[in-house]
């Protein structure tokens, strides 16, 4: 069977991210370089992940870290499945169509 990474969100303050995978002899790769071998080692499956401010309501470990703004692109783009029925705080998914992505349904 072959790993699948898709519907996540990517995001680094002040520039794209880079992907590494040793065994694959990338360091510190861009996107496309990262696609691109992805697509080739799961015979072409596409990741349609998204480089994007995820817009987390509060990043403080004291107040709900990490759950989403309302405008937040990870809303109803998380991937259906009924292996996580509930997310981190115990709340139902999916909420208003499709699960979010992360570990907070908004």
């Amino acid at each position: 069977s072959t790993l699948t990474i898709d519907r996540n969100i990517y995001y680094v303050t002040g520039g794209a991210p880079k992907f590494t995978a040793d065994s694959q002899g990338l360091s510190l790769a861009s996107v496309a370089t990262w696609l691109a071998k992805y697509t080739s080692l799961t015979g072409g499956k596409v990741d349609s992940s998204l480089i994007v401010d995820p817009q987390f309501a509060s990043t403080s470990l004291t107040s709900s870290p990490l759950t989403l703004k309302s405008s937040s692109p990870a809303i109803n783009a998380g991937k259906a499945t009924t292996l996580v029925p509930t997310d981190y705080l115990g709340v139902a998914r999916p909420q208003g169509g499709t699960i979010d992505i992360g570990a907070f349904e908004y």
